[in-house]
């Protein structure tokens, strides 16, 4: 999972955590993956210490399946989870409660949803690479 969550961070995407009464998000194509023992930090590596800025604690051994969830329309996320049920989804649309987006397909600000072509590859030549869902121990 660790090896999985560094390459994905390295990407530049979104990455999001969430609960059934909030979400957080951190997005950015600067993340340093921390790794102590029991513990990944998330967090932007221009921070010499994660403490002083946004970032996540993640318990490593917390998920056992990740999987690419593609919604038409919107950029691809690899979705992790506790189990392949998927039984801790949150929320009325079932998210996961832990995620990383790859980077924006569209770009949002202009109001116009305009295609990033060049984001679009990245994700393509992911996927040709690597696959679709993950087991982990």
């Amino acid at each position: 999972m660790t090896e999985l969550i560094k390459q994905l961070s390295a990407l530049g995407g979104t990455i999001i955590l969430r609960n059934e009464w909030a979400t957080t998000e951190l997005r950015g194509d600067d993340f340093t993956v921390r790794d102590s023992g029991e513990w990944l930090t998330i967090y932007h590596s221009i921070c010499e210490n994660p403490e002083h800025r946004s970032h996540i604690h993640l318990r490593k051994n917390s998920f056992k399946y990740a999987c690419i969830i593609e919604s038409s329309g919107y950029t691809p996320q690899m979705a992790f989870w506790q189990s392949e049920d998927k039984d801790e989804a949150v929320g009325e649309q079932q998210k996961p409660l832990f995620a990383i987006y790859f980077p924006s397909f569209f770009n949002w600000s202009n109001g116009d949803k305009t295609a990033i072509e060049e984001n679009q590859l990245v994700y393509k030549e992911w996927t040709a690479e690597n696959p679709r869902e993950f087991h982990f121990k």
